[in-house]
């Protein structure tokens, strides 16, 4: 059932162009690479394609302890959705709720995290113009900056070059 949400999701955020380099989610799970001190699950992924276009989301869940992430690349509209938020340049600080558009790692992106809670997402946009494509990381059990540090173990560069 979860899997069948996700297709009707994507679905609804598809449109038009062809994804630069990559053909499927397959040219994109060697990006996924193992985290020293993490166990990690097998990296999976979709390419749906409908008449309006093609979407493509490759993924992989690591875990260590009571701390866990998760990596996706995402190219196609639900990218640009995605990033959507972020644009807009925006910054909240509150005793629960960190926000922040800024530069991750060379590229544009955004931070949201809840302070309480010890978890977030962190996104980068690996390519803003169409199709759009991003790098997301959804954490939990551990600070944003810990999570930051995370992103060190994934070539940011050679993915945002992968979809020239």
């Amino acid at each position: 059932m979860k899997k069948a949400a996700v297709v009707v999701t994507f679905l609804f955020l598809m449109g038009g162009g062809a994804l630069a380099g990559v053909t499927g989610y397959q040219d994109l799970l060697p990006f996924l690479k193992d985290v020293a001190g993490w166990s990690a699950q097998k990296p999976q992924g979709v390419t749906l394609d409908t008449p309006q276009g093609r979407m493509i989301q490759a993924g992989r869940h690591y875990s260590q302890g009571d701390k866990d992430f998760r990596v996706l690349i995402v190219l196609g509209p639900q990218a640009m959705a995605s990033w959507a938020p972020y644009k807009m340049g925006i910054r909240i600080d509150t005793p629960d709720t960190y926000v922040e558009s800024r530069e991750i790692k060379g590229f544009k992106g955004g931070i949201s995290y809840s302070k309480g809670d010890h978890n977030g997402e962190i996104l980068v946009v690996l390519r803003e113009s169409a199709p759009c494509a991003v790098f997301v990381m959804n954490f939990q059990g551990m600070d944003y900056k810990e999570a930051l540090g995370l992103l060190d173990n994934f070539d940011l560069s050679g993915i945002a070059s992968a979809l020239r």
